[in-house]
């Protein structure tokens, strides 16, 4: 019933747009980053710094923010604080929060890390949850061996078109390497197929 508070409360809300503002300005300077080099990469990346702090009261909790944040004080350097970020979206203990926490680290190219979150997603999941599969296809990526990236994509859900093509491909890999070329080429021309469906809208399909 103050006035003058009713004021200032109206004045706040009205700039409440800045918060997704913000960050969707922080997140483009961090992709535009991932893709630059030398002091161009250190202004994006500190650029994208100040747009996520200058949200930092009013976006606390919100998972993105901390993920994004995160990812810039990894590519700045600054471990220790990158890591704290990932931490406070850990200790939700929420399994989708935690695979996304792994595809963050899978990004920074700190695949051991990545795994590690995973795998522990993927062992505190019941059978046939959909996270488990989630986990699963998500260790299928980060493995290095044709074996253990069959293993993991066959422990993922069985009725995924993503996870059946990718088998095509690990399948069409194997023959390659076995010096079967044309078995080889009719599974990559059906993994062709699934991604040209997608490939005008999705960068990873083309």
């Amino acid at each position: 019933s103050d006035p003058d508070l009713a004021i200032v409360r109206n004045e706040y809300l009205m700039r409440g747009a800045a918060v997704p503002a913000s960050l969707a300005l922080g997140m483009i300077k961090l992709q535009r980053a991932a893709s630059a080099s030398g002091d161009e990469r250190k202004a994006l990346l500190d650029q994208a710094e100040r747009s996520f702090l200058a949200i930092r009261n009013e976006a606390a909790g919100d998972p993105r923010f901390h993920l994004a944040l995160a990812q810039v004080y990894h590519r700045l350097g600054k471990t220790e604080e990158g890591e704290k970020e990932m931490a406070s979206v850990l200790e939700r203990k929420e399994p989708a929060l935690e695979l996304r926490v792994a595809d963050t680290y899978r990004s920074l190219g700190l695949h051991s890390r990545a795994r590690q979150v995973a795998r522990a997603v993927y062992d505190r999941s019941t059978a046939d949850a959909p996270v488990r599969y989630e986990a699963a296809q998500a260790l299928s990526v980060l493995v290095t061996e044709l074996d253990e990236e069959e293993d993991w994509l066959r422990r993922s859900d069985p009725d995924s078109p993503v996870v059946r093509n990718s088998l095509a491909h690990v399948q069409g890999e194997r023959l390659l390497r076995d010096g079967k070329a044309a078995e080889a080429d009719q599974k990559f021309k059906k993994c062709v197929e699934f991604h040209a469906r997608t490939a005008k809208t999705r960068s990873v399909s083309a």
